[in-house]
């Protein structure tokens, strides 16, 4: 019993990370973007692969890591000149793109037959994943805590109703938004990293766009739009909704496709009233 609550967690821990990775864009400067899970496959199946190939295993992560970097700053390329719901859009068929390419790469990737991880990139026991996944999830939000008392991050909260006078002041936006980019993608790298030491075969459904479209959603509920971030609770939050669905998936006599189906219903619900409520107040 003590041994699948470990799992349980040690699984639900990359939720909360890639919950993380949304504060940069999304916190900051309201961008929305649907791609999250894809730049953290990107780092997943990068560490795996480049490990595979012999690479010692903390540079294959940090490898990886600049890749998933790069990946989200390629999507900036491509989503900034589009707004809002445009942009939403561009930014999910970056990500469908991404899962696509690996699904279709069977030969490299395992396609959705799957990519083994075994032997794992980092051999721990099950403590001591435990630890090291709660060590880099805590240094994380210590760094976004840290970052978003800079001038930089007051400059990327600017951008949500003052990107004009930001121009005319002579700050490049464009060089603002990348960063938030940037350091997005790094997070959802992380997150990916999580997900290939802690799985024992990746698959492009654990990195598809309902996972992107949930993580996001439980950002908004739990109050990320909050400047200065409320870190703790954000992660809290999504590591506690994704320990819940593996107990009903152990528990309750439903396939998984179903309980996760009535969980995305639920989550669009409340999103929308949530959503709803906001612009209320705001008008």
């Amino acid at each position: 019993m003590q041994n699948w609550i470990i799992d349980s967690i040690i699984i639900a821990i990359p939720s909360g990370m890639l919950a993380l990775s949304y504060y940069p864009i999304t916190g900051l400067t309201r961008t929305v973007p649907l791609c999250n899970a894809a730049w953290a496959a990107v780092a997943a199946y990068g560490a795996v692969l480049l490990a595979k190939l012999g690479v010692v295993p903390p540079f294959a992560i940090a490898i990886s890591l600049v890749a998933s970097m790069g990946a989200a700053l390629l999507t900036y390329l491509v989503a900034f000149r589009a707004k809002g719901f445009v942009q939403v859009m561009v930014t999910a068929a970056s990500g469908s793109l991404i899962i696509g390419s690996i699904s279709v790469m069977d030969k490299v990737t395992g396609g959705e037959q799957g990519l083994l991880v075994s032997p794992g990139l980092l051999k721990l026991e099950r403590f001591g994943t435990l630890a090291v996944f709660i060590t880099l999830l805590t240094l994380s939000s210590l760094a976004i805590v840290a970052c978003s008392h800079t001038v930089l991050a007051a400059r990327l909260v600017a951008l949500r109703r003052l990107e004009v006078l930001i121009s005319l002041a002579g700050f490049s936006t464009r060089y603002l938004r990348a960063i938030s980019f940037g350091a997005s993608g790094l997070l959802a790298g992380i997150s990916g990293v999580l997900v290939a030491l802690s799985s024992p075969a990746l698959t492009p459904m654990l990195f598809n766009l309902q996972i992107s479209i949930s993580v996001l959603a439980v950002f908004i509920l739990s109050g990320g739009l909050s400047f200065p971030p409320r870190i703790i609770r954000l992660a809290s939050i999504q590591i506690l909704v994704s320990f819940i669905l593996q107990i009903l998936q152990r528990s309750i006599a439903l396939s998984p496709s179903v309980i996760f189906s009535i969980y995305y219903a639920l989550l669009a619900g409340l999103l929308f009233v949530s959503l709803y409520r906001r612009e209320r107040e705001s008008a």
